[in-house]
């Protein structure tokens, strides 16, 4: 555990509270993923929940401590925070808090995506549910990344990093997910709020889940990676990492796709047969080693994965705009 920064002053009332045990520590200090570091000198969770929008300001205590005992919120609140003063001669609260390095004590604010572990009993509603959602999508994504080989195409990518990036930024909340059955598409990244919208709970061991879920990776990872990109090419890339993904979970799903030319299945998931069949073992996969003849399973005649992963764009309207698009890097904690 890094070192915690403890408090100047001692209490000036006789506190309820105990030291966490070796397994209740916190692993990290300050907190992992946070959104934003606030200097508390008055007020109490509570006051703070209400200021950040969360319903359950315990999800702010467990973010913060990993506790749901409020005598280990009072060490903590002592020992991390600085708090030596008390409203009710049992509790900390943040009145005039002050560590050990002169400094008002702060407290870390959670992304709105992020919930607390199921095994807490006061975190919010929500929590099982989130947790869940996020755990599949995040072991998803990091068995992806132990699979697949780097993507490239110009200054667009995906790899390894990057998927276990998007995993992480999915655990602390930095990337929100949203399950909304009523998504027209399978699912969506929003450059606006960060977000990975899913029209379906994902669950494990689908090809077709693991398949979107790489494509909504690629767009959150060029998001974090703030890079200038061409937004045919990283939809390029996202669609690859789609095909791909899908053939490293099912070679037969994708030759069942490859059966149905309806929606340009057959456009899309030809470049992923053609890794899994022709090309699986090799570290990059992109426009050099997808540009030329294959022999297609269904079909039967010699075609080109990258012509058809092109056509496959080429017949969105949108993606004739072919602009430029630049994301700023405002990602914290």
């Amino acid at each position: 555990m890094t070192g915690l920064p403890g408090a100047l002053l001692k209490p000036n009332f006789k506190p309820l509270w105990r030291a966490p045990t070796t397994t209740e520590l916190v692993e990290h200090w300050p907190p992992k993923g946070y959104m934003k570091e606030v200097e508390v000198e008055d007020g109490n969770f509570w006051s703070l929940g209400r200021r950040f929008g969360r319903e359950n300001p315990w999800d702010i205590i467990i973010f913060n401590f990993g506790t749901e005992d409020p005598q280990v919120v009072n060490w903590y609140l002592h020992n991390a925070v600085g708090c030596w003063k008390s409203q009710d001669n049992a509790n900390f609260a943040f009145d005039s808090s002050i560590t050990n390095e002169k400094k008002p004590g702060k407290i870390y604010i959670p992304h709105p995506g992020w919930h607390p572990d199921p095994k807490f009993q006061k975190g919010s509603g929500a929590g099982k549910f989130v947790h869940a959602v996020k755990d599949a999508t995040a072991t998803i994504l990091t068995r992806l990344a132990k699979r697949i080989p780097t993507l490239a195409y110009r200054n667009s990518r995906l790899d390894q990093f990057g998927l276990e990036k998007v995993a992480e930024m999915i655990n602390t909340g930095e990337v929100p997910l949203v399950v909304d059955p009523e998504l027209m598409d399978s699912a969506a990244y929003s450059f606006d709020d960060k977000t990975i919208y899913l029209g379906k709970v994902p669950k494990l061991g689908r090809p077709f889940t693991a398949g979107v879920l790489a494509n909504e990776a690629t767009h959150a990872y060029t998001h974090w990676r703030s890079t200038e990109v061409n937004a045919f090419n990283n939809e390029m890339i996202s669609s690859l990492a789609e095909s791909v993904a899908a053939a490293s979970v099912s070679v037969d799903f994708v030759r069942r796709q490859l059966e149905n030319t309806a929606d340009g299945y057959d456009q899309l998931y030809f470049p992923g047969w053609v890794w899994a069949t022709e090309l699986r073992g090799i570290s990059r996969l992109g426009q050099a080693e997808l540009d030329q003849d294959f022999d297609h399973p269904v079909h039967g005649v010699p075609m080109n994965p990258f012509t058809e992963l092109v056509k496959y764009h080429d017949s969105i309207p949108y993606y004739h705009l072919k602009r430029r698009i630049t994301w700023d890097h405002d990602w914290k904690g």
